[in-house]
């Protein structure tokens, strides 16, 4: 006589998610100390961003991240958030993605959006008074590399210098970005 047991398989919610986080980082504490807390806060700082306008849909990916020195001697983090949706579109098409910088514990941060379309080539905040983020994509039919740059200012997002570079200048100049990075 066979004993049939049945499985109940469901997906876990990002609440669940969460609550593991919180959990293993109070046993990791001890060990670990504000390292385990770091990680908590960037879990949720990355998982806000990924999911910012229903919790049920990941929206956006994280495909960047980088430390950033500020003119005045501040040091934040970069990171480069893309739309998943826009992903799929072509190179003409104008694509979603959000800045945000942070200090280094991930207490504090700001988020911006700009727009701006192509494969991501490189990625960077310039120390400036008020940070201007720097993006190189390749150019539509994969031709050049184009340079543009965003002030990240109280007032908003503005676009400034926008430029073309050769494709030889810039490859050998500019290191690539890996995605997931």
């Amino acid at each position: 006589m066979a004993i049939k047991m049945n499985e109940s398989k469901t997906t876990p919610s990002w609440i669940a998610t969460l609550l593991a986080a919180v959990i293993l980082t109070v046993l990791a504490y001890p060990l670990y100390g504000d390292n385990a807390l770091w990680l908590v806060r960037r879990t949720c700082l990355v998982e806000g961003f990924q999911r910012p306008d229903d919790l049920w849909r990941q929206d956006y990916a994280l495909v960047a991240e980088r430390d950033v020195i500020l003119k005045g001697g501040g040091e934040r983090k970069m990171l480069l958030f893309a739309s998943e949706e826009d992903q799929a579109k072509p190179v003409e098409v104008s694509k979603r993605h959000v800045v945000v910088l942070t200090d280094s514990a991930y207490h504090d941060s700001a988020s911006f959006k700009v727009e701006f379309s192509g494969p991501i080539f490189r990625a960077t905040v310039l120390p400036h008074r008020e940070p201007i983020f720097e993006v190189v994509c390749h150019g539509e039919g994969g031709v050049g590399l184009v340079c543009q740059r965003f002030l990240l200012g109280r007032q908003g997002v503005k676009q400034i210098f926008p430029e073309v570079r050769s494709p030889s200048d810039a490859i050998t100049a500019i290191p690539a970005i890996q995605p997931g990075a």
